[in-house]
Order: structure tokens, then C-alpha cells, then sequence
């Protein structure tokens, strides 16, 4: 069966309506983002285009609508940052920052932590609330998922009572400063229940994600390198070209969100060696052997 990309009448006009938003508030405030002087008066430039990317909606896209947000899916979700980050990929990335530390409650909380934690969010339309996903250890994050004990995560979470007492180090925590410095008004932390275990292959990534993730982040690059090619030394000046800035944001892509050769390229190679492996099998939908 033929596969058909066409936009729905819907996703199209959530399409134009995020490229004239990007157009209209992010594209005016690139320059700044990109000249201040370090990484928190970069943050900051963008705090008002922020604001004005919660009050259009976009900040509670993820959200379900029973909760208080848009509940758009995630193909939507993709077609929104899509445009807004033609324009500039600082302020998607702090709006895709906020879903990927809301998401674990979006879909593993209980009504009652849903209720707690989302609706704050959806009600922000001032975008004063950020969220963080704590992930990456500061040992490493590349063998989240090793099979050693003594590897992988070293953030422990244990119980002592009523509560959960987190013991650990962790950095690139996007969102995590929140607007003010003080820290964000919810954290997400990846940890262990127990030091002793291994890690659960149950949690592997899909296959077909893996693949999108590297095939795409190492695309754009090339791209933006073969653009640079064609222009030439100019293309590498900040006055001349915005290709300069376009490569700076794009190199960044293969290195975070699991580093395409530390872990992405590994875990699939994983799978590859797995007996019964069958490339089709994801194509399919189907559960791999190995995961049964």
C-alpha cells in the first residue's frame, strides 16, 4: 500500500499559521539570540518571543486536551517545530525541551500526578513555566543503557519513607536554569531504583526512531556544508551569509539527544547482531524476537 504524505486540511493551516508566527516574532530576534555575549543572555533574548509562543499556543501543543492543552498528535507537533525552527531553533528548543520532561507523566502518570503536573502548564500562558528532563549523567550519558551495573545511569533514586531520595549528578539539562536561575518548576530525573541491576533491554528504542534521528541530523549537516561549498568563504563569516549560524545549529543535532556514534549507531548495531533480526520486522510494526 502506497503511502500518502499529504497534509490534512488541519495540518496545513497549523503549518502556515507557525510559519507566519516564525516569520512575525522569531526571525526579528535571531541576530540577538545569536550575538550576546554567553549562553544566559542568549537564553534570555528569547524569554519575550517565548512568552509570545505560549500565548499563541504552541508551548501546550503536547498537552492533552482533557488536561488543558491543544492534545495535537505528534506528527503535528513535528509540522509546528518544523516552521518555527526555520527561523531560529532556540526557542522550539526550549518548547520541545518542556514536552520531553512532560511527556513520562503524559503518559505513565496517574490522573491525579496528570492533574497536578500538566495543568499548571497548560494554564501558563505567560510561558513562566519551563520543565527539564535531567537525562545525561555527568559521567557520561552515552551508556545510559549498559548492561554492566557499575555502567550506564549512576543517579540513584531510593525509597525512605513516603518519599524518594535522588542521589546523583547530572548536566545538559535544558530549561533547567529556569527564567530566573532559581531552577525550573519541574524537573524529570532519569535514575535507578536499584544500583545493583542491570539495565532493561525492555526499554530499548525503536528501531525506526533511531534510524530517523541519525539519518536526518547527519543529513541536515551535510546539507548546510554542501550550501557553504557553493557559496564559499564568505559562507563562514557572521556579516555575509546566515549559513555560518545555520551550521553551528545544525552540527549540534548528530552530537545531543544521544550522540549518533556514542549511542545511536551503537544501540542499532545492537540489534543488528540480535539473532532473528529481520528489517523488516519494524516496517511491519511487528515486536522484534529478542523483545518478547
Amino acid at each position: 500500500m502506497a503511502l500518502d504524505f499529504t497534509l490534512s486540511e488541519s495540518q496545513q493551516v497549523l503549518q502556515k499559521n507557525a510559519r507566519e508566527f516564525a516569520e512575525r516574532v522569531l526571525e526579528p530576534i535571531v541576530e540577538k539570540i545569536d550575538r550576546s555575549a554567553d549562553a544566559w543572555e542568549s537564553f534570555l533574548a528569547g524569554r519575550e518571543a517565548y512568552r509570545q509562543t505560549a500565548q499563541a499556543g504552541f508551548a501546550k501543543s503536547f498537552i492533552p486536551v482533557f488536561y488543558g492543552g491543544a492534545g495535537l498528535t505528534v506528527l503535528d507537533i513535528a509540522i509546528a517545530a518544523e516552521e518555527l525552527s526555520r527561523a531560529d531553533v532556540n526557542i522550539p528548543t526550549t518548547m520541545l525541551a518542556n514536552g520531553l520532561a512532560l511527556y513520562p507523566i503524559i503518559h505513565y502518570g496517574t490522573p491525579e500526578q496528570k492533574e497536578h503536573f500538566l495543568r499548571p502548564f497548560a494554564d501558563d500562558a505567560a510561558g513562566d513555566l519551563l520543565a527539564a528532563c535531567a537525562f545525561t549523567d555527568v559521567a557520561g550519558g552515552a551508556n545510559f543503557d549498559s548492561p554492566d551495573p557499575a555502567g550506564g545511569i549512576q543517579t540513584i533514586a531510593e525509597r525512605d519513607g513516603d518519599e524518594w531520595v535522588i542521589t546523583g549528578e547530572k548536566h545538559y539539562t535544558t530549561n533547567g536554569t529556569g527564567w530566573d536561575k532559581k531552577g525550573c518548576q519541574l524537573y524529570t530525573v532519569i535514575c535507578r531504583t536499584d544500583p545493583a541491576a542491570a539495565a532493561d533491554d525492555g526499554g530499548r528504542a525503536q528501531e525506526l526512531a533511531i534510524m530517523a534521528k541519525v539519518y536526518c541530523s547527519e543529513t541536515a549537516t551535510t546539507a548546510v556544508y554542501d550550501c557553504m561549498r557553493l557559496v564559499g568563504i564568505a559562507s563562514y563569516t557572521k556579516n555575509l551569509s546566515p549559513l555560518e549560524r545555520i551550521m553551528r545549529d545544525a552540527m549540534a543535532f548528530p552530537l545531543y539527544d544521544g550522540g549518533n556514534l556514542g549511542m545511536r549507531r551503537r544501540q542499532l548495531h545492537d540489534m543488528f547482531r540480535q539473532p532473528g533480526y529481520d528489517s523488516m520486522l519494524a516496517a511491519h510494526g511487528e515486536v522484534p524476537p529478542w523483545e518478547t
